[in-house]
């Protein structure tokens, strides 16, 4: 059976299991840089934005990246999405939830989907290296 790994970080326990599947993913979101930038943003807007859309006042609990960090192609596009403060926004647990499941993030055809996307560009980008 599989067991979902977890992560605490500021006292907030991290399910792995719904979360990207993309192991680039895990190595930058597992650093001190991505735990000292969470950190400064929940201090600089610590409301959920979502909710603050629509009139609520709701304690963020999260650090909520806009553009998905897997949505790039290379490394560096990665590295970029991840750590951009531009990219980020506190949020709910609720608010997350009900985002992803906006996006179909959590749905595994979509998440093959945006995995063969991203096999072809870098297939792309290696046979560009080849041609004269």
């Amino acid at each position: 059976m599989f067991k979902p790994s977890t992560s605490s970080v500021s006292g907030v326990t991290y399910s792995f299991r719904f979360m990207a599947k993309d192991w680039r993913y895990y190595k930058f979101i597992n650093t001190e840089r991505w735990r000292r930038l969470r950190a400064v943003q929940l201090a600089k807007q610590p409301l959920c934005e979502e909710c603050m859309k629509v009139g609520r006042y709701r304690l963020a609990e999260l650090v909520h990246h806009r553009e998905p960090i897997e949505t790039g192609v290379t490394l560096a596009e990665m590295e970029y999405l991840a750590f951009n403060a531009d990219n980020l926004e506190s949020i709910c647990k609720k608010c997350h939830t009900a985002v992803h499941n906006a996006l179909g993030s959590h749905n595994s055809q979509r998440n093959k989907e945006i995995t063969a996307r991203r096999n072809e560009q870098r297939a792309a980008a290696i046979l560009a290296l080849f041609e004269d």
